[in-house]
């Protein structure tokens, strides 16, 4: 940058800090450059399109009056994309996130919220046009907790990723802010507890977790329609981490205007921020979600294969996994070579050519890809602890999709008495009604292997508020 840019941009830099305050400064600005200034245009750099997009929304006229000020006349300001700003931007998140690690203290305790699934991180979520906006929303929220992006709101039809954007936000937010009670719930799990503490006569206990928590993140909000007396404990929750700057995340399948059978102050609370909306995938982002997974798999995908699955599910990324979890199931077991042939007959949709093949065997090695072990590592008689959750999930499993007794599918994992397959069948419903991880899995895997999953009646309790 010439000697007159940088004099101009540090007077500049000087006069929107007393405008726009040093935290908002330090957040959008501070890692932007004046390229230049030429016919009546100064050029500013930004590091990614996102800061250009929210500088452009928020600032523009900020900056030019600034610019106006410095210089003495109107100046149109533009931004342009710099990869050397991109570049040291992502080394100084990088080395932040680092540091944060190593010296990071022992985490506060927090509100008994639902568990996180560990696969569902920034990392692993493939972004494309239909989901970039909500997916750059929540990957700043964690690193910056800028007011600007709270609260937040995603929606979108199911399958689409919600949940692992929350998840991913959880878990990074936990990295970047370690001293910082999160407290993650689906809103179900929020209404059972709310009914649990009526029942109980602990509500103030129940207030008292909820609204001192740093930052809490619902999932599934539409599940509040028709509760009212759950819809008024939320808002008044929501309203008491709003007044003392807490940040709230928020997910649901719908714009909250459309969520039908709730208070309009809720609906007003859920709307005032930012609202990201995820939309059904591309086809070049379907083809990346199949290759992104097989990688993770570590099987190789022949290309016909990928396209196939990325034409044959088009509104569904749980769909389009499970796709693909099918198919390298399956073939493990058919002993046909894996092409576009082999993979469309896997998937025919006719429930008479898939129910036979729904085998304990089918189970297991469906079970072992999503887990990334073997399928002799879930049917041996090792107890080590990494193995038991995967092996109780097959065996529940085997239970609700084949017809074998308990003491035939006991005999398929090491021998395993009766008694222990209906343990591990009855451990597995009672985790999966608190753990929203598990329950994320079973869905998954019972959609991939053709299994119906039995549905339990609501509480009463939970009706009625």
């Amino acid at each position: 940058m010439a000697t007159a840019c940088v004099s101009i941009w540090d007077a500049v830099q000087n006069n929107i800090v007393k405008r726009i305050g040093a935290k908002r400064h330090n957040l959008w600005i501070k890692r932007t450059t004046l390229k230049s200034v030429d016919d009546g245009i100064a050029l500013v750099g930004v590091p990614n399109l996102f800061i250009q997009a929210w500088l452009e929304k928020k600032f523009k006229e900020d900056l030019q009056r600034s610019f106006q000020e410095v210089v003495g006349k109107d100046l149109a300001v533009k931004f342009v994309v710099d990869g050397t700003l991109f570049r040291q931007m992502r080394e100084s998140q990088d080395k932040e996130g680092v540091t944060s690690l190593i010296s990071r203290p022992k985490s506060p305790p927090v509100a008994e919220g639902c568990a996180l699934n560990p696969r569902y991180t920034f990392k692993r979520f493939v972004v494309g046009k239909p989901n970039r906006f909500a997916y750059e929303m929540a990957f700043n929220l964690a690193q910056s907790k800028a007011r600007d992006l709270n609260p937040l709101y995603i929606y979108g039809s199911v399958g689409l990723g919600k949940t692992h954007l929350l998840h991913a936000f959880v878990s990074e937010y936990k990295r970047r802010h370690p001293d910082e009670a999160v407290t993650y719930v689906t809103c179900e799990h929020f209404v059972n507890q709310f009914v649990a503490a009526l029942q109980k006569g602990r509500t103030d206990d129940f207030r008292s977790v909820y609204r001192n928590t740093d930052v809490l993140v619902v999932d599934d909000i539409h599940w509040l329609s028709g509760k009212k007396a759950s819809q008024q404990e939320f808002l008044h929750t929501f309203n008491a981490l709003s007044s003392r700057d807490r940040i709230i995340v928020a997910a649901g399948d719908s714009y909250p205007r459309n969520i039908t059978g709730t208070a309009d102050a809720l609906l007003d609370r859920l709307a005032s921020g930012i609202t990201a909306r995820i939309d059904p995938p591309d086809y070049a982002t379907r083809l990346g979600i199949v290759h992104a997974r097989a990688l993770e798999l570590k099987r190789l995908l022949p290309e016909e294969v990928a396209r196939l699955l990325a034409e044959r599910f088009t509104n569904n990324v749980r769909e389009l996994e499970g796709g693909l979890l099918k198919v390298l199931a399956f073939h493990s077991l058919l002993g046909k070579p894996l092409n576009e042939q082999t993979a469309a007959e896997i998937l025919r949709t006719d429930r008479a050519s898939t129910a036979g093949r729904t085998t304990i065997e089918t189970i297991v090695e469906a079970v072992a890809l999503h887990y990334g072990l073997t399928s002799a590592e879930i049917t041996s008689g090792r107890k080590t602890r990494s193995l038991c959750l995967p092996r109780h999930v097959a065996m529940y499993l085997a239970r609700m999709g084949t017809r074998h007794s308990l003491k035939e599918i006991g005999a398929q994992f090491g021998g395993r008495s009766h008694a222990s397959v209906l343990h591990a069948s009855r451990a597995i419903e009672q985790k999966a009604g608190v753990d929203s991880a598990l329950a994320e899995t079973l869905r998954a895997l019972q959609g991939t292997l053709g299994i119906v999953a039995a549905t339990n009646a609501p509480k009463e309790a939970a009706k009625l508020v």
